[in-house]
């Protein structure tokens, strides 16, 4: 790539030149990340926080998810499997209802663990986490 990205983190830290700077350690900067290294760029993850996937979330994802990010779904990071489910409108007059025979639509996560999984990915691919 020819555009580098001129970083300083800190007053008196040297630069770091990168491709992509990828500002947060989240499902979606991680994905930007593995991507981008992937592809041969110099990528370097900002992550404000020493631990991944503290913003809270219902942690339930599709089967797909684990497809999209390079991961398998495995037992440290599953916990449960999703076979259906109801949504209900907010005054729970209506609701839609969705049910597998047998098939997995899904799964509810462990959030840290498939970050900390995401984060290894992106690294393996060549991104650099700070």
């Amino acid at each position: 790539m020819s555009h580098n990205v001129r970083v300083f983190l800190w007053e008196g830290m040297s630069e770091v030149l990168c491709d992509v700077l990828v500002i947060g350690g989240g499902p979606a900067g991680l994905m930007a990340a593995r991507c981008a290294a992937k592809q041969g760029a110099r990528v370097l993850l900002l992550e404000a926080k020493d631990v991944l996937g503290l913003k809270p979330c219902g942690e339930g994802i599709s089967s797909s998810c684990f497809d999209a990010a390079g991961l398998q779904p495995s037992s440290d990071i599953v916990l449960e499997k999703i076979r259906g489910f109801e949504v209900y409108a907010p005054d729970e007059t209506k609701k839609v209802r969705l049910v597998s025979e047998g098939e997995v639509q899904g799964y509810i996560i462990d959030k840290k663990a498939f970050l900390k999984k995401m984060a290894e990915v992106a690294v393996d691919c060549g991104a650099e986490m700070l």
